[in-house]
């Protein structure tokens, strides 16, 4: 369904070629190279998570025994339950197949979507968010090496796998197929969603921008109600949002003092002497 890993990073190598040759041109074959060269950037991120995303994960009891302690906390906590919004879901088929087809379809071509609106209406706010993207990405595949299972995984607990029961899961058995399985913490996808909020508020002027939090709000009710996630990946993926940002904010603040110069005479400006003292 979705583009590898060896032929995204194909298309990345040739775009960043013909980015660099264009980039020598003038006019608009130089804005072409540049987008070029975004694109092949934003592509070899997209091979690099691809490719983790593949490795498979033997870890599958330790991954269920993490997960079991999330419940746990969420119970402490008195958390909404994913399994009652679950078998909700069953209970309405229509909503349950458009949630499962937002959580297999949406969360990749929304991103890219945001992204490709960005470069070419708010290029000034572009590199920032695409930075963010790439911190988030990293430290969600980072943390992924700690496996923790998702809720539909413990039928014994009341969890129902929605879109398995309707025949439509994105997943075959742990260990098989495009994806590590027990990676639900934290979530990529509410961390996208949460990324495309935040840049289209920031860049955008129009008043209307504030709707994009829909977006966000509907990922985590799905994500949580098709028990693909735990309430407490959606959180720690808004964790991983803000250190990304206050990262960038302390980096950039430090390149900021190191490129302002230090106070004294403009060297520009010619020298005079001072006026030697009156003598009586």
């Amino acid at each position: 369904m979705w583009l590898g890993w060896q032929p995204a990073l194909a298309i990345a190598a040739f775009l960043l070629v013909a980015g660099l040759v264009a980039r020598r041109r003038a006019g608009r074959v130089a804005a072409v190279g540049a987008m070029a060269l975004e694109a092949a950037l934003v592509l070899t991120l997209y091979a690099t998570w691809r490719f983790v995303m593949a490795l498979r994960s033997t870890r599958l009891d330790e991954g269920l025994a993490h997960g079991r302690t999330v419940f746990d906390i969420e119970k402490a906590l008195h958390f909404g339950n994913e399994a009652e919004m679950a078998r909700w879901l069953l209970a309405h088929p229509t909503i349950a197949h458009l949630a499962n087809g937002f959580y297999a379809t949406v969360h990749a071509p929304a991103l890219l979507v945001f992204l490709v609106w960005l470069f070419l209406r708010h290029r000034d706010h572009y590199p920032r968010v695409r930075n963010v993207v790439a911190a988030v990405t990293g430290m969600c595949l980072f943390m992924h090496w700690f496996p923790v299972a998702p809720p539909r995984m413990y039928p014994q607990l009341g969890f129902v796998d929605v879109a398995r029961s309707l025949g439509e899961s994105v997943y075959g058995p742990v260990g098989q197929g495009i994806s590590n399985q027990v990676s639900a913490l934290p979530s990529l996808h509410a961390g996208w969603a949460l990324i495309i909020a935040f840049g289209v508020i920031v860049a955008s002027p129009s008043r209307w921008r504030w709707w994009i939090v829909a977006h966000p709000v509907l990922t985590m009710l799905v994500i949580a109600a098709t028990a693909n996630h735990w309430w407490l990946d959606s959180i720690a993926a808004a964790a991983v949002l803000g250190v990304a940002l206050a990262a960038q904010w302390a980096i950039e603040a430090e390149l900021v003092d190191l490129t302002e110069p230090a106070l004294g005479p403009d060297p520009l400006e010619p020298f005079e002497p001072a006026p030697a003292p009156a003598t009586a």
